[in-house]
């Protein structure tokens, strides 16, 4: 696993504590820093690699499921079209994108197998950017002719949960807001809050 980080010892320190592999990069633009961890991957000649930021965590469902996929010799890279969100005292499920990016995978815990990114040169941010990532990405992808490949994380009983917090992009954090960009109220339910928690507790 490789680590990319922008807070010196403090970042390097826990990186080492876990036996992580780390590089120092500065934080902005974001493209540049996810790029530093394609360069780095590349030297191990791995299969295929997961991204995932600093703010997410993903269940061992997940990684399973990548790692069949890729015994299966699957070339095209793939993701989950939804996710879980979880503040301090809050959850939230977004089903996926509604508008002309439907059925497109989130870019938190997206793998691309070897052959796509040697399509790409290992590079999938060729301009410098803060915001809109997940959708550069892809259509860095598209323009190759390359699918992208998605299912729902209920496919898999999956976790990929954002962590929220008061000093991040979801500071402002109330219902109205969420419903606007479609993280589902109506169907907390449909997952125990228990179970996402024990899974940050635990892994």
């Amino acid at each position: 696993m490789f680590v990319a980080g922008s807070e010196g010892s403090i970042s390097n320190d826990i990186a080492c504590q876990y036996g992580l592999t780390y590089i120092e990069t500065p934080n902005f633009p974001l493209s540049h820093k996810h790029n530093e961890v394609l360069k780095l991957s590349k030297q191990w000649n791995p299969d295929g690699v997961v991204l995932i930021g600093s703010d997410d965590v993903m269940c061992d469902n997940v990684l399973m499921y990548y790692n069949n996929y890729l015994k299966n010799n699957k070339t095209e890279p793939t993701g989950f079209v939804d996710a879980h969100f979880l503040w301090s005292d809050l959850t939230g499920y977004w089903s996926g994108y509604s508008n002309h990016r439907i059925g497109e995978t989130m870019g938190a815990g997206r793998l691309y197998p070897k052959y796509c990114l040697d399509m790409i040169d290992w590079d999938l941010w060729n301009e410098s950017q803060n915001c809109g990532l997940d959708y550069i990405a892809t259509q860095r992808i598209k323009n190759k002719n390359i699918k992208l490949n998605s299912l729902s994380l209920k496919d898999i009983d999956g976790f990929i949960i954002g962590i929220e917090s008061k000093i991040g992009v979801a500071k402002k954090v109330d219902k109205s807001i969420c419903t606007e960009i479609g993280i589902d109220y109506s169907s907390l339910n449909d997952f125990d809050e228990n179970k996402i928690r024990n899974i940050l507790k635990n892994e």
